[in-house]
């Protein structure tokens, strides 16, 4: 039987990714351009061989090129845990993976919609939040999700907006998806192919902005994720 996955975010990541211009008392230097908070005991799991695989986006973070801070390395160093870091380029595809049993990972980093899915089917295991200590630290306002109202499986990592960009020569301006949203409006135009990573605040949004965002695909020119 497949392993269930446990889709806790990469908190930890988060935390070394936090530059600071100075190290203050009470803080662990991990590189020269960042620290930690020395009120946790970020080296209980050295010498113990734990390795963490983990399954994430594409470019989510950031890996030492262009000047930036090396986070999968960092927090190695930091915690002496190992880290087997890899990236896919959609959901679908993680998710493929996943069922197919090729591959476990002890954390992944899914959009939403797919949580829901991976929930439904049995693919995630719930989070022991004692080993969570800093989610208390995140407002409100993202706690508890339709596609998990309790955060039994999930934590936030991040939230992304879907925007509707128009070039300057459309003489027609689009303010909202109703004047888009008719057979035709959509001609020479492409749309990202990954627009139901979207967040939700009212109830039914979710069903009706995807039915919207499924309707613009049918009828637009191209679809596109890759080269935005």
């Amino acid at each position: 039987m497949m392993k269930r996955i446990a889709a806790l975010l990469l908190t930890l990541a988060v935390a070394l990714c936090a530059a600071l211009p100075a190290f203050a008392a009470g803080t662990i230097e991990v590189t020269e351009d960042v620290s930690v908070s020395d009120a946790y005991d970020w080296t209980r799991f050295k010498g113990q061989n734990v390795t963490l695989n983990v399954y994430n986006w594409g470019e989510y973070i950031s890996n030492g090129s262009d000047d930036s801070v090396d986070v999968v390395a960092a927090f190695e160093k930091l915690t002496g845990i190992k880290v087997n870091y890899t990236t896919f380029d959609s959901n679908e595809s993680l998710y493929a993976k996943l069922k197919s049993g090729a591959a476990n990972y002890d954390v992944i980093i899914p959009s939403d919609y797919m949580v829901a899915k991976m929930i439904n089917e049995g693919m995630l295991a719930p989070l022991d939040y004692d080993n969570i200590p800093n989610f208390q630290k995140i407002d409100a306002g993202y706690r508890n999700p339709d596609y998990d109202p309790q955060n039994a499986y999930t934590v936030p990592y991040m939230l992304c907006t879907t925007g509707i960009i128009t070039g300057k020569h459309n003489e027609q301006k689009h303010t909202d998806h109703k004047k888009v949203d008719q057979p035709g409006k959509l001609q020479n135009k492409v749309i990202v192919d990954q627009g139901e990573h979207h967040h939700d605040r009212k109830p039914g949004d979710h069903t009706k902005n995807l039915l919207t965002l499924h309707g613009w695909l049918g009828t637009s020119d191209q679809k596109d994720s890759d080269h935005i």
